[in-house]
């Protein structure tokens, strides 16, 4: 169940950062963490084979094994960084506290979209949940978690989480 819930979270998490400058930055950061990462073994056989023809026939490669190989790959950097325990916490506290899961993903989506602004203190999933169940007519959930963390969420974004959730 964790993994499927990853899985939508990190589709939703894709699908939004893709949709500003920032998010967009770094996906391509993440993506060429990614590439090089996968290329290390192809340059080191490269170096270390007499020549091109030694490698074989590369044309016969299993796709599905390459996206599996590809997939594990992702997965094991987006949980080095640190990512998948900060959504996995977001979505234990909010999940204890009732909220909803679009509030949850909602949640999640805002958080890395704001990581390097936002510092995890001891009181850090109590204060998210605050800002959810603290919006009013007169003041959204934007604007509590900007005054809450600091944080400045664009009218283009507000409106992109909008129609997401």
């Amino acid at each position: 169940m964790a993994a499927v819930t990853v899985a939508t979270v990190a589709k939703k998490v894709v699908a939004a950062m893709a949709s500003n400058k920032k998010g967009r930055k770094t996906l391509g950061y993440i993506l060429g963490i990614i590439l090089f990462i996968l290329s290390i073994p192809i340059i080191v056989i490269c170096c270390l084979s007499d020549s091109l023809g030694s490698l074989g026939n590369l044309g016969n490669v299993d796709m599905e094994q390459f996206r599996g190989s590809l997939t594990q790959r992702i997965e094991e950097v987006l949980e080095s960084s640190g990512i998948v325990d900060q959504l996995t916490g977001i979505e234990d506290a909010l999940r204890e506290k009732g909220f909803s899961d679009d509030d949850i993903h909602k949640a999640q989506l805002i958080y890395i979209s704001c990581s390097n602004e936002v510092e995890i203190t001891d009181s850090f999933y109590d204060d998210l949940a605050a800002c959810f169940t603290g919006a009013k007519e007169d003041k959204s959930v934007y604007d509590i978690l900007e005054e809450t963390f600091g944080i400045m969420i664009s009218d283009e974004e507000r409106a992109k989480l909008n129609e997401l959730y």
